[in-house]
Formats: C-alpha cells, structure tokens, sequence
C-alpha cells in the first residue's frame, strides 16, 4: 500500500482486474482511492473469479463506496475476504 494511487488509477486497476486470472491478493491501502475508485473496484471484483484478498484501509472512504464494496463481497461468500 502506499503508492499514491487515486481514482484514475484505481479505475486502471479495476479495468485489469475485470479480465484478471492469476491475481489473488491486492492491497492498495494508504492511497487516495476515495468512494468513486471503490466502486470500480466492485464492478470489477463482481466479474473477478480469482481475487481473495483486497486490502483498501485508509483511502478516504465513505459509506456509499463501503457499503457497495460489501454487497459484492456478500455475493461471493466463499472467494473475497
């Protein structure tokens, strides 16, 4: 984590993420994804198959993209932690 990554570069990320087969683990904690970098992410952990592990502590967060990112995690019980 503390790359420096923001919303654009997080939307990469997630456009990446949406075709990914061999990532298992991501942890972009400490950078300045905000709630609009999170919900890239979960539009595309919804079409990910191998991802288990996202680590997004400390990216100034609000509810909207928290609670976004949870219903996809509810959706794949058995896959994201």
């Amino acid at each position: 984590g503390g790359n420096g990554i923001c919303g654009i570069g997080v939307q990469h990320i997630a456009e990446a993420l949406k075709v990914n087969a061999t990532v298992t683990r991501l942890d972009i904690s400490c950078n300045d994804i905000g709630d609009e970098g999170l919900l890239h992410l979960a539009s595309a952990l919804a079409a990910n198959a191998t991802l288990t592990n996202l680590n997004v502590l400390k990216n100034d967060l609000i509810e909207a993209g928290a609670r976004t990112l949870v219903a996809v995690s509810k959706s794949k019980p058995n896959q994201i932690k």
